[in-house]
């Protein structure tokens, strides 16, 4: 890898933080997508299944039932059959197969404190274009796809996928060969729920007629609710695809895969979600002023390595682009004249700001994400311009063109470095952040030895909002002091001088001796009063308080939702002492949220997520563990190249995935760059068990394995 995947831990690191009932019971039943349909007042739910992939499913009205119907068909081959019987058994009962719907009831530790609040709390959202407009346009699995990355009314060419092939695709496609897209670049973000808006967006796509009428005011007792639902509209579905009097209108246009996408959204499309009072929601500003306050809390294990590798692989698997302002303008939102622009979603100072105020700034600048339009979805919806695998797109690109820009096209080495990765994620970092009760239920732990796992083709493999927007934004696990060089972390920010000085080794190894800060509702001031820092100026961004206001950006529902979500329905939270008589935070936290936030469903899922009480042996709270650990399960067994699977084409062999596990981080810091002694484990501090050695002494890999005959 050169000194690429090196030199992107710092750039990334230091720079840019901000997914049919078959009457057979021989056949493999496996919950895929566990949803539930709400209709008006009415609550009607049947767990989808997969056995030849069919999917049905019923959505239930005061006065009529209406089969959506049968979406899809394949028929699998031979040995996808053998899958199910070898790996999940003929009598899988439809809880035992898709752990990434998987609850922990016992990682809170309270019980329940009543009945179900009036929430669709584990109603799965995942509305990507794809799985959206097939369930509302009834397309057959590859005839509504277009090469451009989203879907259309009426079937075009599908996507050709070589099953023989042995490498991924640039742009992430043909990984899963029943869904082509998924998982692919420019795909919209799966969901947990519905975006949580404020505006009333009406679906009229036959006729004018209106097919979904959400509320325009959420309030405790109508939140998020379908209001009506056209049943002449989906009367018109049948199993090739919608009635001919169905008008689909798209809003971007998009003429490759790869095209840069452009937003012509309306000014009042995902308005910020209010208070259940229908009051507005406390400033993101005031919120990190109050909660997220400066202080140094280091952890007593982890580097700041653990971190910035952290940091690298978030922007691996997922990365979003930003609205722009018209041509001509000044590309500050805060500039007088732009404030008002539907690209900006600016955060608010007053002017008492106990730091701020010195300097006269009462606006942080901050641009929206770019929006998914194409599919028709009924809420804003945000795309990923990154592929979801782990497959090193940050090195390589996630696309042909950029990959020509970076590659030399000499050998098919990259496939060893993706496993290189791949294998450090599961091996060093997620155990440390997760811990052993969550790696063990969600089977995340690398086989030893030469042991394989199997691909899993019915996992929805993609990226969650949740996950990408909210839980893998460990940013307050961000320290002062990088270890070397007497520079702090706010010295670094958009300075690649560093590095062409040639003082990549010298951070690389400071970070290695250094401690992450926790996971906690502290911040250092590197990323509070200083972010982003332009040389010359005296103060910077607060990152705490761009989080939040991401996460309203993107319309992620409150923070009891995922409560009730990850217990399975066991913790229901209706109060805000409710997050104290469950064990879920302490008091005073609790009392923090009450000062802060009229009702306990108002809470964002950023601020809920950092004052949980960890779970044993994890780095996180229960909650965070679980968004974490579901999104890990995805790409670890929705991807069909992932290191470890056997039978697929391109696996490596037993031999080979024996040696890619002799690698570590620490080995890759030794090979690329000047560092000549680190930890084993350069993810934690240097002790008894986890000594500082020689580069000579840290095993490698045997690529002789890999030489051609």
């Amino acid at each position: 890898m050169k000194l690429w995947f090196s030199a992107c831990i710092v750039i990334i690191g230091f720079s840019c933080f901000e997914a049919d009932n078959m009457p057979s019971k021989k056949r493999c039943k496996m919950n895929v997508y566990a949803k539930k349909f709400r209709v008006g007042y009415e609550n009607h739910f049947r767990r989808a299944t997969v056995n030849t992939i069919f999917f049905d499913a019923e959505t239930e009205t005061k006065d009529n039932v209406i089969n959506v119907g049968r979406i899809y068909n394949y028929q699998p081959p031979p040995h996808e059959s053998e899958l199910c019987k070898e790996d999940f058994g003929e009598e899988s009962s439809e809880n035992e197969v898709d752990l990434h719907y998987k609850s922990f009831p016992g990682a809170y530790s309270g019980s329940s404190s009543g009945g179900i609040p009036d929430l669709d709390q584990d109603e799965y959202d995942d509305q990507d274009c794809s799985i959206h407009d097939k369930i509302i346009l009834g397309g057959s699995s590859n005839s509504a796809y277009n090469p451009n990355g989203f879907t259309d009314c009426q079937p075009s060419q599908p996507i050709e996928c070589d099953p023989n092939y042995r490498y991924r695709t640039m742009n992430g496609t043909c990984n899963n060969l029943l869904h082509p897209l998924w998982g692919a670049r420019n795909q919209c973000f799966r969901r947990y729920y519905q975006a949580r808006y404020t505006e009333s967006v009406v679906d009229s796509l036959t006729d004018g007629g209106k097919a979904f009428v959400f509320p325009t005011t959420y309030n405790d007792s109508n939140l998020h609710l379908v209001l009506s639902l056209s049943a002449v509209y989906f009367s018109m579905v049948s199993d090739s695809g919608p009635g001919q009097n169905v008008s689909c209108t798209f809003k971007r246009e998009q003429t490759e895969l790869n095209d840069s996408l452009v937003e012509t959204i309306g000014a009042r499309f995902g308005d910020f979600r209010k208070s259940v009072t229908g009051a507005s929601l406390p400033q993101p500003r005031q919120l990190s002023l109050n909660i997220f306050q400066n202080r140094h809390r280091p952890t007593e294990d982890l580097t700041f390595m653990f971190t910035i590798y952290g940091q690298t692989v978030a922007h691996d698997i997922s990365l979003s682009d930003f609205e722009r302002l018209p041509d001509g303008a000044s590309g500050n939102c805060c500039t007088q004249g732009n404030e008002n622009d539907t690209a900006c979603i600016n955060i608010q100072v007053s002017a008492d700001d106990p730091f701020y105020y010195q300097f006269g700034v009462t606006c942080l600048n901050m641009f929206r994400t770019l929006a998914c339009t194409a599919c028709n979805t009924n809420k804003r919806q945000q795309i990923s311009g990154q592929t979801a695998a782990m497959d090193a797109s940050i090195v390589y690109g996630p696309d042909d063109n950029v990959a020509r820009e970076l590659r030399t096209n000499d050998g098919t080495g990259w496939r060893i470095n993706i496993a290189q990765i791949q294998y450090i994620n599961y091996e060093e970092y997620l155990p440390n952040l997760l811990g052993q009760y969550y790696m063990s239920e969600f089977d995340l732990w690398v086989q030893r030895g030469s042991g394989g796992t199997r691909y899993n083709p019915f996992v929805e493999y993609g990226v969650w909002n949740e996950f990408s927007t909210v839980a893998f934004r460990l940013h307050s696990m961000i320290a002062t002091d990088v270890g070397a060089l007497n520079l702090q972390f706010r010295n670094l920010y958009s300075n690649p001088a560093l590095l062409w000085q040639g003082h990549l080794g010298e951070i690389l190894n400071g970070v290695c001796t250094v401690p992450s800060e926790k996971y906690d509702r502290y911040d250092v001031y590197d990323i509070t009063d200083f972010l982003f820092q332009r040389s010359g100026s005296p103060y910077g961004s607060d990152l705490a308080s761009l989080d939040i206001q991401r996460g309203r950006d993107h319309g992620i529902a409150p923070y009891v939702y995922y409560i009730y979500n990850c217990s399975g329905g066991d913790v229901t939270i209706q109060s805000f002492d409710d997050l104290a008589y469950n064990g879920i935070i302490s008091q005073d936290d609790v009392a923090l949220l009450k000062e802060n936030y009229t009702n306990v469903q108002d809470v964002d899922l950023y601020v809920g997520l950092q004052l949980e009480y960890h779970s044993r042996g994890a780095k996180v709270g229960p909650t965070a563990a679980c968004i974490i650990a579901r999104q890990f399960y995805t790409l670890k067994y929705g991807d069909r190249f992932y290191f470890e699977h056997t039978g697929e084409a391109g696996s490596f062999t037993a031999a080979q995935r024996s040696s890619i596990k002799q690698t570590s981080l620490s080995r890759l810091l030794c090979d690329n760059t000047y560092i000549s002694k680190v930890q084993l484990n350069s993810m934690l501090l240097s002790s008894q068990s986890n000594p500082q050695v020689s580069c000579n002494d840290i095993p490698r890999m045997d690529l002789s394995l890999w030489k051609e005959s």
